[in-house]
């Protein structure tokens, strides 16, 4: 099954909502399990380089929903997460801007986003990876744990793994 993400956020997490629901309803089985795979920066139509395989990522694929007509929020990453989050624009989340910057505000936890939306309907819920919606998590330190950190946001465990912060390091550069 495959939708277009031109299909507000919203009405997917108010399907989502229903679908949930109702099948939890009918069989007397936990939720299905949701996960979310959200790559910045990645071209869905090109070919991986010969002898390159991901044969996780491809099962997954072959099994799930895949969004390949999608719109962008934002050119800037924060405020597009923003807006993947909570299904509203930047204007709305009010994160209009690269984190980094002092006069960007955090993302509102008040507001409805899919780790409360899917909180309120039983899932247990995590986030692994760049969060970049509050200040304090942009440069994470290896001495603190912050798996509880996004709690107000509706996920029970969180671990910044992963693509940790914008700058480039010496890993990012080609050599000639």
């Amino acid at each position: 099954m495959r939708l277009p993400l031109s299909f507000p956020l919203t009405r997917l997490l108010a399907v989502l909502a229903v679908l949930a629901s109702g099948l939890v309803t009918l069989y007397a089985a936990p939720p299905y399990n949701i996960l979310f795979i959200i790559c910045d920066q990645e071209q869905g139509n090109l070919i991986p380089a010969a002898g390159y395989q991901t044969p996780a990522r491809q099962a997954l694929t072959r099994r799930g929903v895949v969004f390949r007509n999608h719109y962008t929020a934002a050119a800037m990453c924060s405020p597009s997460r923003a807006a993947f989050l909570t299904g509203l624009p930047p204007q709305r989340t009010g994160v209009f801007d690269q984190m980094e910057y002092p006069y960007v505000p955090n993302l509102n936890p008040r507001l409805p986003n899919l780790g409360s939306v899917l909180k309120q309907l039983g899932y247990s819920t995590a986030y692994f990876g760049k969060f970049e919606m509050a200040r304090d998590l942009i440069d994470t330190k290896d001495t603190v744990n912050y798996s509880r950190k996004l709690r107000p946001y509706g996920f029970d465990h969180f671990a910044a793994t992963g693509d940790v912060g914008s700058f480039p390091t010496p890993a990012t550069k080609t050599t000639p």
